[in-house]
């Protein structure tokens, strides 16, 4: 599973992820949808603590 953005470590040092970043899609467009996913390199390069998203439609 993939995640956006992680929280804190925990008490057993584990950093839980949470999804925060959503893309959205009118019914009639949902079968345009060629690719969606997360763009780690903006957060680990410390950008921003969120990962970038990206989604693909062939319109």
């Amino acid at each position: 599973m993939d995640y956006s953005w992680f929280g804190r470590p925990s008490g057993n040092g584990q950093r839980n992820g949470y999804r925060f970043a959503h893309a959205f899609v009118t019914a009639a467009h949902t079968a345009a949808i060629r690719d969606c996913r997360y763009l780690h390199a903006i957060r680990e390069a410390g950008l921003s603590d969120h990962a970038a998203m990206t989604s693909t439609l062939a319109l």
